[in-house]
């Protein structure tokens, strides 16, 4: 376990000398008489690497390095992995709290509730516990209606008519509860109380168009900090992953069902079963499950495949052969305002740019053009959970696939920290060829998560669907450890979300819907050489998201009243929980002390006892201008409401007062913004699943959204 070297003061005086050494530029580089905007970003990555505020010198100076590390530490907005300012964590009262509170209601009461703004998406949105992201352009300054923007990965493969990235300015728009400082004049081609489409692109590698499945990241240059926020990389996929040709007999039958990790086998109008890939060899599936929806049906295997479970008379499905998915595409895009805005509704994203000619160098900001990196050979397969990760210190990026590769690339923005970068002509992003064999590393068979990189190991972290955690050092070479087993690879049973990264106190979370036994919550050391599972529910009831810890975590671990959220199905499964779990003096999870009775104290909020219904991913949010630190969890449900919030100042023991909404059938993650007191500023942006074209519920496509912070309105 990690030692203490320094007293509380004498940490808290390293820490703030960080701060002032590192929330400017680096070593004094970028010394200014005038200053200059200080931009930051919000997206997945700062929800899965985290940084306390105290700890070892030599872990606060590495960990310095990383911008995300600087957001919090000088006291600026947190982007979505909460945590608050120096100073400015909220006592909890107590590590005698209660360690979980069973919600009954997904989530709260429901009333009528204004969105700020709910612009479609087209045939689908961003896609399940993937996140937008989110630039600031000054950060010390008022929010900017111009400058300020949010990306959004759209899961339809582009077309003329469909984009599949899209970036919105404007953002602080709106009349729900207060009017939002970007309002405009309404015009004919304008409501003025939305936000606006700064670009929308359909960017085509892959034949016929791909899908962006993942999350996307947002350049930042940590020594010229003016040069950020100009490009965007992500990856494009085939969407749906694996393709199964099916025939249903009785007059049902239909072909090419996009299905990826799971789907749906349909008939006419019903649902006869669901689909689960449970193996993929060299980028196609080799064996699936079939889950009946009624009885009385017959499973006949197809060629190079496997079909188990489930046999009877009456109807017969027959899987056909399954083909391999394309390769996955990286690129990087070079936006420019306004390209494939329509100029004629300015909430329209359905007029996109397409983008099949690729740029051979890296592209200049501002230009419209983009790079093409594909991501192994077109058998290697597709990606729907690994979302890019950019080590901005060396302007690397890590990417996975649905086929356990996990890849390093290099020259990712062409950012003043990248001497390849110092000539007339700027690379292109390209394998590193340091990287285990030709950049890329095999980790497993399975499905990888994005990987998350810990700053102060150098050591870089993975999950995989067969349900076990993996290390590897900077080479790409595997800790003497790795892997650990989190999950026992059953179909609920893998790690579907990143691991979350504390390498200031030497550890890493994963969380996996089952071990055999129960769902559970693993915290090991950054070697992985030891461990602790606690656990959070029933088992093989649904996957398990990422966690959040609330605000104290980042004072210490083991600061009073210091949780690590889990939302999950308690062990008699009839009822959700939200678990939340302390920490010992040694900074390692522990069940609450002090309880009485010993247990779990719960909070019945669920009129409908026995809905299993999966959770996305938790977001928490510590607002230093309203002292308030947040909790917004939602349910991936068609129901009212989906979504809502605590107030987690204290131990939930009670309702919160503030209402619950309802947004599709679930959110995608959710990115936070601001501690500001100006009108609309303070906002969430997420993805509504299974909207209709006017962003009402219980369609089909996606939308994006914006709701205040406090009130969901």
């Amino acid at each position: 376990m990690r030692k203490t070297f320094l007293s509380r003061k004498s940490l808290l005086l390293v820490m703030a000398s960080l701060v002032g050494a590192f929330c400017v530029p680096l070593a004094g580089q970028w010394a200014e008489t005038v200053r200059q905007p200080v931009p930051m970003f919000a997206d997945w990555s700062t929800r899965h690497v985290v940084y306390p505020r105290v700890g070892p010198m030599a872990a606060m100076q590495a960990a310095a390095r990383d911008p995300r590390a600087r957001f919090l530490w000088s006291g600026l907005p947190v982007p979505v992995g909460g945590g608050g300012v120096i100073g400015g964590s909220a006592p909890l009262g107590g590590r005698s709290g209660p360690p979980f509170v069973t919600w009954r209601r997904p989530v709260l009461e429901s009333q009528t509730v204004n969105r700020d703004w709910a612009i479609n998406l087209g045939a689908a949105g961003t896609a399940a516990a993937m996140y937008p992201a989110k630039f600031g352009f000054d950060v010390t300054a008022a929010p900017s209606c111009v400058n300020d923007y949010v990306v959004f990965p759209i899961n339809a493969p582009g077309g003329s008519g469909q984009p599949n990235i899209v970036a919105f300015n404007y953002l602080y728009s709106g009349t729900a509860g207060a009017t939002g400082i970007c309002n405009r004049t309404a015009s004919g081609s304008d409501t003025g109380v939305a936000a606006e489409v700064l670009w929308s692109y359909n960017v085509q590698g892959i034949t016929g168009g791909g899908a962006v499945t993942t999350s996307p990241a947002i350049s930042f240059d940590p020594l010229t900090p003016s040069a950020s926020g100009t490009k965007v990389a992500f990856v494009e996929s085939s969407s749906g992953g694996q393709i199964v040709a099916a025939t249903v007999t009785s007059g049902h039958a239909g072909t090419g069902y996009a299905v990826g990790n799971t789907g749906t086998i349909a008939g006419g109008t019903s649902s006869l079963a669901t689909f689960q890939v449970t193996a993929v060899t060299a980028g196609a599936v080799t064996a699936f499950t079939i889950t009946y929806t009624g009885t009385g049906y017959t499973v006949k295997a197809g060629v190079a495949t496997t079909a188990t479970s489930g046999t009877g008379t009456g109807l017969e499905i027959s899987i056909g052969t399954v083909s391999a998915a394309s390769a996955a595409h990286f690129h990087v895009l070079a936006f420019k305002d306004d390209d494939g805005q329509n100029t004629g509704n300015l909430q329209s994203v359905l007029t996109p740019k397409t983008i099949s000619t690729f740029s051979s160098t890296n592209p200049a900001a501002g230009s419209g053009t983009a790079t093409d990196l594909v991501l192994g050979s077109s058998t290697t397969g597709t990606d729907t959970l690994s979302s890019p990760f950019v080590d901005y210190v060396r302007d690397e990026a890590y990417v996975g696939n649905d086929a356990g590769v996990l890849y390093r690339i290099k020259d990712v923005f062409c950012t003043s920290v990248n001497s390849n970068c110092s000539g007339s002509t700027q690379p292109a992003p390209s394998l590193d060829t340091t990287w285990g064999s030709g950049g890329a590393v095999t980790v497993c068979s399975g499905k990888l998560t994005g990987a998350v990189l810990d700053f102060v190991t150098l050591n870089v972290f993975v999950g995989c669907s067969n349900g076990k955690l993996y290390g590897f050092k900077s080479s790409g070479v595997a800790l003497a450890s790795s892997p650990l087993t989190v999950g026992n690879g059953s179909t609920l049973g893998g790690i579907v979300d990143s691991p979350i990264v504390d390498g200031v106190n030497g550890f890493v979370f994963a969380v996996s819907g089952s071990n055999g036994t129960n769902a559970v919550l693993v915290q090991a050391t950054t070697s992985l050489s030891s461990s602790t599972t606690v656990t959070v529910g029933a088992a093989g009831v649904f996957n398990l998201h990422a966690p959040a810890f609330n605000n104290p975590y980042y004072t210490s671990p083991s600061t009073s009243g210091a949780y690590i959220y889990v939302a999950a199905y308690n062990a008699a499964g009839n009822e959700i929980e939200l678990y939340g779990y302390c920490f010992s003096s040694s900074d390692v999870l522990a069940n609450c002390s002090g309880v009485t009775p010993a247990g779990p104290q719960t909070l019945v909020l669920n009129d409908t006892p026995g809905s299993q219904l999966e959770y996305a991913p938790l977001t928490e949010f510590y607002n230093s201008t309203t002292s308030n630190d947040w909790l917004f969890i939602t349910v991936l449900a068609n129901r009212s409401p989906n979504l809502g919030l605590f107030n987690i100042n204290s131990f939930p023991t009670s309702e919160t007062p503030v209402p619950g909404v309802q947004e599709g059938s679930g959110t995608s993650g959710m990115v936070v913004d601001n501690n500001s007191s100006s009108a609309q500023a303070s906002s969430v942006y997420f993805g509504a699943l299974s909207t209709t074209a006017a962003c009402g519920n219980g369609g089909t496509g996606g939308c994006a959204v914006k709701l205040t912070q406090a009130a969901l309105e």
